[in-house]
């Protein structure tokens, strides 16, 4: 469905997802990064920096549209 829409589709597994995004990204001049990202579960959820919030808060040329969903 991505390909159909003229985006690129990329397989790629890296220990720190957060800094492989921005990575590519940059590489790849994107405009625009949509990430889902599940509801936070429970108080300590609230509190734990996950690789959407990672990504948030790095230096990088592009906006970024997050999304919640349900688990």
């Amino acid at each position: 469905m991505v390909m159909r829409a003229g985006g690129t589709v990329f397989c790629y597994e890296p220990e720190d997802v957060a800094q492989a995004l921005v990575e590519i990204g940059r590489r790849e001049r994107i405009d625009l990064l949509i990430l889902g990202t599940p509801r936070p579960n429970g108080f300590l959820a609230r509190f734990r920096r996950d690789t959407t919030d990672r990504v948030i808060r790095a230096e990088r040329p592009f906006d970024v549209v997050v999304f919640s969903t349900t688990i």
